[in-house]
């Protein structure tokens, strides 16, 4: 068995920052590891919050440290210039994620943003992770 896939079965609770990502500039979450494949996470900071949940792929053959993965978020985020106070998006994030033994993880993603106020639909994050 993996370090990675242990680590995440031993402790499937975790904490985050993200730097960007589905609450814009930066956000705090809390992660839920169904399986070492499965994770959800919700969070929320200065301009909105998000939950969602992604599907990791770790290649055998590859560093046992690293996942690649894909998701989908709900999220609520402040609009500074425009019409209304609020808008409501999908936040589709792809990425790398290193997990260390001891629970340690990073990830930098790119996403697609889907947003009905705000037109800038690609956008980007690196998280920090500790497994508890």
């Amino acid at each position: 068995n993996s370090d990675t896939v242990g680590v995440l079965q031993k402790k499937p609770f975790g904490i985050g920052v993200n730097l960007g990502g589905p609450a814009l500039l930066g956000s705090v979450s809390a992660i839920y590891y169904f399986s070492p494949s499965v994770e959800a996470e919700v969070g929320g900071g200065l301009f909105g919050f998000f939950a969602g949940a992604t599907l990791h792929y770790r290649n055998d053959n590859f560093n046992d440290h690293w996942t690649a993965y894909g998701g989908i978020y709900l999220s609520q985020t402040a609009v500074i210039f425009g019409n209304t106070d609020h808008e409501d998006g999908l936040y589709f994030p792809i990425g790398m994620q290193f997990v260390s033994k001891r629970g340690f993880g990073f990830a930098p993603e790119i996403a697609y943003r889907v947003s009905p106020v705000l037109h800038h639909n690609i956008w980007a994050a690196l998280k920090f992770s500790h497994q508890l």
